[in-house]
């Protein structure tokens, strides 16, 4: 891959973010930069969802916001099973990268870092949830599909 154009910049960077997702776990930090790259993918995407004034954002927000969390492919633990994709993902975003926001834990297994929990309070009612890296990976490449595949549609890239 080469160099970026200013008017490919959310896209190149996204679906290089996710192709760097699909590299091989279990090399040393790799579950650091899977929480590394799953936070980026979801600052990038949701805050373009969220604040899109053209139809890019707000038909991505609409789709993601019909589906479930519960629903595969996204399949997310509880408590954000029990919202819309969209919230669901909004909350997590939130959780890892959102100043005012954010709760994050490591998750051990022995010696090993194997993931992240991540947390936060939506009207009131405070959450967590435990990503391990695949789950971090996994989340993280569906975001940066549906945001890739609404750019490619949307001729954007």
């Amino acid at each position: 891959m080469g160099q970026i154009e200013q008017k490919a910049l959310e896209f190149e960077v996204v679906e290089r973010l996710a192709e760097m997702l699909r590299q091989t776990p279990g090399r040393p930090f790799s579950t650091t930069e899977a929480l590394a790259y799953f936070t980026t993918i979801l600052a990038w995407v949701i805050q373009r969802v969220k604040k899109s004034e053209e139809h890019l954002g707000a038909d991505l927000k609409k789709r993601w916001k019909e589906l479930p969390a519960s629903d595969a492919p996204w399949s997310l633990p509880s408590p954000l099973d029990q919202k819309n994709v969209f919230d669901a993902l909004d909350d997590l975003r939130n959780a890892s990268a959102h100043a005012g926001l954010r709760s994050s834990k490591p998750v051990n297994e022995g010696k090993y870092l194997v993931g992240f929990e991540l947390g936060g309070e939506v009207d009131a009612v405070k959450w967590t949830v435990q990503l391990h890296e695949n789950e971090l990976r996994r989340i993280g490449a569906l975001v940066a599909a549906g945001f890739v595949a609404q750019m490619r549609s949307a001729g954007k890239q």
